[in-house]
């Protein structure tokens, strides 16, 4: 069992692309999940990315829409 764990950790490492933040923080990436170091995390599925805290943000073409109704605009 413990052989398995190791792998499927190696698996994932192998697999992620780590960005560290100017403030010590960092966010680990792996496929269509963001996994920040203060525990949150969000989850991509198509135009949605679900954040852990419940919300959701939505792209429409250069407009991302938030769950709390704000939106931003994307410049080309």
């Amino acid at each position: 069992m413990k052989k398995l764990i190791f792998v499927m950790l190696a698996i994932f490492i192998a697999n992620s692309e780590t960005i560290w933040h100017s403030d010590g923080s960092y966010t680990t990436i792996n496929g269509d999940t963001a996994w920040n170091s203060d525990g949150s995390y969000s989850t991509r599925s198509g135009d949605t990315t679900w954040h852990s805290d419940g919300s959701y943000s939505t792209r429409n073409g250069n407009t991302i829409w938030n769950s709390d109704g704000s939106y931003s605009t994307i410049m080309p």
